[in-house]
């Protein structure tokens, strides 16, 4: 860089994978020292800018590796923001923040000079001071900006700021995959930092969801018994027992057993949109069973009950007295077996009930019965499965007490 042979590339590149792809590498070492880093990427930011991406990695790794070294504990975020520049650019502010040991005043001050110093100033030869002074080389290559504010005992924050071309619209669009939709699917986000989960909420709701950041447990009542649960970057999987809905994992590569639903590997935003989408998607094979939306709904519509009351009354009346008893019968078994635990026989009796409503032509209870038989078979005899059979098996039992009476 002192004799001018750097040069810098100019093509079209996704910021917010770029600085997902650097977290991604540092995550193991901070998960062995049990650092908490993640990435708050703005919604504005641009889908595709022009730049040099190596160049930008490289700096973006120069400061994650020297937060990693001063912090022992705590978290490292890195924050990206976007605004305007004109019509043609935008102006991104990237900021690598710790909670680690902090830069003492003088060496703070020394620091500061480097960002500013003149080309010719003579590089530092080893250490963390090279890789800042490497960064500061590098910004002033880019016609960038690089700030840094620190408190001994506090932590540090460096900020880098650069103006970039916008890439035109179909180079962009190429560069990024299609965005995900979640078409309404309701997602409640808990983590350990309040910021990563407002993020992740904004981005799914970007993409059509339904998200809300929740914090703790228990979980506020009106979150107890649909939607998904997504725990992401938490230091275990821990499914609240209040909680009946389907339970997702992000960024936890430990996470396992059957209490989880879901598990994805990464906790960037894109990428859990992705996985949701695909789960969520009838035929589409994701990384784990696939989630019905919320899970089934167990409760009936207006509409839907005045449907299959309809239909219970064009039961034969000789036919009506049998029918309810077996129904009686066959839903008082599919409550022992799920009060059991019993997976097999509740699909097996599920089955056995859909097709007798089929064949009486009993079609909305029979689509009700399928869609519980599906989701069992699909997530296992879950907190939310079973929560929900029950109610589908009460509310099944109140409507034939109300159309089929002796």
């Amino acid at each position: 860089m002192d004799s001018g042979a750097v040069s810098l590339a100019n093509a079209p590149l996704d910021p917010h994978r770029l600085l997902q792809d650097c977290i991604a590498e540092h995550q193991p070492q901070a998960r062995q020292k049990g650092v908490l880093l993640f990435a708050h990427v703005d919604i504005a930011v641009p889908p595709g800018v022009k730049g040099d991406a190596t160049r930008l990695q490289q700096i973006i790794h120069n400061f994650l590796h020297n937060a990693m070294q001063l912090t022992p504990a705590g978290h490292i975020i890195a924050r990206l923001h976007a605004r305007p520049a004109d019509t043609d650019h935008a102006t991104l502010v990237l900021q690598i923040s710790d909670s680690g040991a902090g830069i003492p005043p003088d060496a703070l001050q020394e620091l500061a000079s480097t960002f500013q110093a003149p080309a010719d100033h003579p590089l530092p030869v080893h250490g963390s001071s090279l890789n800042l002074a490497v960064n500061a080389r590098l910004a002033r290559l880019m016609q960038a900006d690089i700030r840094v504010t620190s408190e001994a005992g506090l932590g540090s924050s460096f900020v880098l700021t650069l103006t970039l071309p916008l890439a035109p619209a179909p180079t962009a669009a190429a560069a990024i995959r299609a965005a995900p939709i979640l078409d309404g699917l309701q997602v409640f986000v808990r983590s350990p930092h309040a910021e990563l989960s407002a993020n992740i909420s904004a981005w799914l709701d970007k993409f059509g969801a339904q998200a809300r950041p929740v914090q703790g447990t228990p979980l506020p009542e009106a979150t107890r018994s649909h939607g998904i649960l997504l725990d992401v970057l938490m230091p275990r999987a821990h499914r609240p027992a209040e909680f009946a809905g389907t339970y997702a994992t992000a960024g936890m590569p430990d996470a396992a057993g059957a209490a989880v639903n879901l598990s994805l590997p990464t906790a960037d935003p894109m990428a859990i949109a992705d996985g949701l989408q695909r789960a969520a998607t009838p035929g589409v094979d994701g990384p784990a069973p696939r989630i019905l939306a919320t899970t089934t709904t167990a409760t009936l519509t207006p509409d839907s009950q005045k449907t299959i009351l309809s239909e219970l009354s064009l039961i034969p009346g000789n036919y009506q007295s049998l029918f309810r008893d077996t129904m009686s019968e066959d839903t008082l078994a599919l409550s022992q077996a799920c009060t059991a635990g019993d997976a097999t026989r509740v699909t097996w009796l599920l089955h056995r009930v859909h097709g007798i409503l089929l064949a009486l032509r009993q079609n909305g209870l029979a689509q009700l019965f399928q869609a519980h038989e599906t989701a069992i078979r699909q997530l296992g005899l879950t907190p939310g499965t079973r929560t929900n059979l029950g109610s589908l098996v009460a509310e099944t039992q109140a409507l034939m007490d109300e159309r089929l009476k002796d």
